[in-house]
């Protein structure tokens, strides 16, 4: 198991449908990449964990980066 955790800052501020947005890709996307997280985010920042298979979680960081 691998983790890893950021802090980003949104170019615009979150509002709930961009957060609707990424909640359905994760919930697509994850599983079947054997990945689970935590996402926080407010006003303009995100604090997310990944974890599951390094190699997919770093190809996750690179995309979502």
């Amino acid at each position: 198991m691998f983790q890893l955790v950021y802090i980003s800052t949104a170019r615009q501020p979150i509002v709930p449908a961009m957060l609707d947005d990424i909640l359905g890709a994760s919930r697509r996307n994850n599983p079947r990449l054997g990945l689970t997280g935590l996402l926080v985010a407010g006003q303009r920042r995100f604090l997310q964990a990944l974890e599951g298979p390094e190699q997919a979680v770093l190809d996750t960081y690179a995309r979502i980066k």
